[in-house]
């Protein structure tokens, strides 16, 4: 999409004119394009471990912030293959369930009783989970 951003800069670092800078320009910006490319390691580094090929993926499942950034979802696309990265999960939700699940493991771990919430929290993570 050819959406541009404004950029408010604090006074110390204030251009002369408000800063704009659109979605392609930033994009290409050879440190921008570095990070988002350093970003595929952790998924190769996964599928190595749990010994599946990129192939044998069925779908992939973008959450969080990346998922709103189209040269991250690009790089997937080609790194499995032309598979369109699902983007149907809304990111904020996931991250949200995912830190509840987390965070009752945690708890169940080292043994913390913190009351009513959390029993209730990690009956429902449980019955979420549970196949």
């Amino acid at each position: 999409i050819g959406a541009t951003v404004s950029l408010d800069l604090p006074p110390r670092l204030a251009a002369a004119a408000p800063l704009a800078l659109s979605r392609a320009d930033y994009e290409a910006m050879p440190r921008v394009t570095e990070l988002f490319e350093r970003s595929m390691a952790p998924v190769a580094q996964v599928l190595a471990r749990a010994g599946v090929a990129a192939a044998e993926v069925d779908e992939v499942v973008l959450v969080g912030g990346s998922t709103r950034i189209a040269s991250v979802r690009r790089l997937l696309r080609d790194y499995f293959g032309g598979k369109e990265p699902n983007c149907a999960v809304s990111p904020e939700e996931a991250v949200a369930h995912g830190t509840a699940i987390q965070a009752a493991i945690l708890t169940d771990r080292k043994r913390i009783s913190v009351g009513a919430t959390e029993a209730a929290l990690h009956g429902r993570v449980a019955g979420d989970v549970e196949p």
